[in-house]
């Protein structure tokens, strides 16, 4: 559970643990999130498009 301080939240070093675990035994499936994949070539147009606000992408992935 997340706890509020000072007007932000955090999480406690024990829940970002359990995530990790979870993820690397794949029991969280997070490639929904990736809507978008690149080469380096097109990381200034994307970021462009981003900052235009032309883009809907939640995640982009950058293949080196």
């Amino acid at each position: 559970m997340f706890a509020f301080k000072n007007g932000s939240f955090g999480y406690s070093i024990q829940e970002f643990e359990e995530v990790i675990e979870a993820l690397s035994r794949k029991i969280i499936d997070l490639d929904f999130l990736v809507t978008k994949t690149i080469g380096l070539d097109d990381v200034q147009e994307t970021f462009e498009s981003h900052s235009k606000g032309a883009m809907t992408d939640i995640k982009t992935i950058i293949h080196l």
